[in-house]
């Protein structure tokens, strides 16, 4: 029988599991703690029942088999995801994921997650890191990293509307806000009744632009990412990749993940 191993006093040097899971860029600190509860992870052979086990960099982590990296230096990609690929590790549809294209097209690349998601028929800026204290810093509202949208919509927006989505709107128990709303200077497309609007947000609830708009019966054919905090899609061709390491001086950027 498999022996369960337990929190225990934490020891200088030591972390949680979970944390050193999303330090090494397998998966966020939350889908480790899921991976963990699947009794997938195991710590010097022996099954981890807790997320907050303590380990130390001596110990041997294997998630599924596989022994778990040590963590390097922290990278970000920039990645214009088109639509139709779905941003998740697996999917139980069958449908071709921004990691399964990762791996047909860049073989050689490491293990990388997502910093936040974009869904289906979303395109634009996502980032990818190797580290899980990147991704939940660039994720957490207390960040003021707010992300910006190119929104084109079917259907009449008024001030009224624009006042409310801004203003917050309880859905399914959930506040969804937006952060701004503005008219982008296309303007509307007379012939085809369509218009562009810029839209930005500070937090990333699923579909949160969607689920608004929809409130009004407003119809959105393209939303497209343009940046995620101090990073922008610009000079990105669709489908394609650019890799940073973290040397912004910008004062919204954490001091510990430079350089």
């Amino acid at each position: 029988m498999e022996k369960s191993l337990t929190p225990q006093t934490k020891k200088q040097g030591e972390n949680r599991i979970a944390k050193a899971i999303a330090d090494a860029g397998y998966a966020s600190r939350r889908q480790a703690e899921r991976l963990i509860l699947e009794k997938r992870v195991f710590v010097n052979n022996e099954c981890v029942t807790h997320p907050s086990l303590l380990v130390s960099p001596k110990d041997a982590i294997r998630i599924d088999g596989e022994l778990l990296s040590a963590p390097n230096k922290v990278l970000v990609w920039r990645f214009y995801k088109p639509r139709s690929l779905i941003t998740t590790h697996s999917d139980t549809h069958d449908r071709l994921t921004v990691f399964d294209f990762i791996k047909q097209h860049y073989p050689h690349m490491e293990r990388t997650i997502s910093v936040g998601r974009l869904d289906l028929m979303s395109e634009g800026l996502l980032l990818l890191t190797n580290s899980g204290d990147f991704a939940q810093y660039a994720q957490s509202p207390s960040t003021l990293w707010i992300r910006e949208y190119h929104v084109r919509i079917y259907g009449e927006l008024t001030t009224k509307m624009s006042d409310q989505m801004c203003k917050g709107i309880m859905i399914k128990n959930k506040l969804y806000r937006l952060h701004s709303l503005t008219r982008s200077p296309t303007g509307k497309d007379e012939s085809s009744q369509n218009q562009w609007v810029k839209v930005s947000l500070l937090t990333g609830k699923n579909r949160e632009i969607r689920e608004l708009f929809s409130i009004f019966n407003i119809k959105i054919s393209r939303l497209i990412r343009l940046s995620y905090g101090p990073l922008f899609s610009w000079g990105l061709s669709r489908r394609a990749f650019w890799k940073r390491f973290l040397k912004d001086p910008s004062p919204t950027s954490p001091s510990h993940f430079f350089e």
